[in-house]
């Protein structure tokens, strides 16, 4: 009997693509959306599906407020990686848009209403809200994730044409 999952004739891989789910903290949700917060922070899940994610990519953000109803919005997830909450460095400071480490602490108290524990691993989340242009670009990066071994160009100036739209957006 076959199987339900193909790895692909040999010596071929089979790629897949999945909608990729953000949630951020209510607290965060207008700043992010807007653009004014580049990188915001939350709880660390030990098994979560972003580890394996290739940024930059398209993600839906979501937050769900007092009453229980969700909101979305499309944006682009530009890295996410792990720190220890105390590790914030000045640029990420910024990116939070606060001008000191004691101003992102405040409000971290304040949005969690807990105290600062600066050993907790969380994790971080770079974004930027969707532009017009990143139709084009991110339909170019999922096209050379899923079929780039098999697409004729060279591969290396593919992505370096792709990269080049991609800082066209910012």
């Amino acid at each position: 009997m076959g199987s339900t999952v193909s790895r692909g004739p040999r010596p071929y891989t089979q790629r897949q693509v999945s909608t990729i789910f953000v949630r951020v903290p209510r607290a965060e949700w207008a700043a992010v959306t807007i653009g004014d917060k580049h990188e915001f922070r939350a709880a660390s899940g030990k098994h979560s599906p972003l580890w394996n994610v290739a940024t930059p990519t398209p993600a839906i953000a979501y937050t769900i407020d007092a009453f229980g109803r969700h909101h979305s919005s499309i944006l682009v997830l530009e890295d996410v990686w792990r720190e220890p909450l105390g590790a914030i460095s000045p640029a990420s400071i910024a990116a939070e848009g606060f001008e000191s480490i004691g101003e992102f602490r405040r409000h971290w108290m304040a949005r969690e209403h807990r105290h600062f524990p600066p050993l907790r691993m969380t994790t971080v989340y770079r974004v930027r809200p969707w532009a017009l242009c990143d139709s084009r670009a991110m339909a170019d990066i999922l096209l050379h994730r899923l079929y780039g071994e098999f697409i004729a160009e060279d591969r290396s100036s593919g992505l370096d044409a792709i990269h080049r739209l991609i800082s066209a957006c910012r």
